[in-house]
């Protein structure tokens, strides 16, 4: 499975974490990238030296079932 990392960007638009991720597909660290974005952050998704997509935060959409990094590595609860 591919290999992907997912940058928090922070409001300075610096990278404040990194979290790597295995994901089946572009379509699956999508997914987990955009769960971090609905959280309140800023992410950056690459592959490699591939940049396979950016989302803007949605602060007014807040995730819910783990920490940022939990979510990013597949690891939150489903509540």
């Amino acid at each position: 499975m591919p290999e992907y990392r997912a940058y928090l960007i922070g409001h300075d638009g610096l990278i404040v974490n990194r979290a790597d991720m295995i994901c089946e597909d572009d379509d699956a660290a999508k997914e987990r990238a955009q769960l971090a974005a609905n959280a309140g952050q800023t992410v950056e998704l690459w592959q490699g030296t591939r940049l396979v997509a950016t989302f803007p935060n949605s602060p007014g959409n807040h995730a819910d079932g783990g920490s940022l990094a939990e979510i990013l590595v597949g690891r939150s609860a489903t509540r």
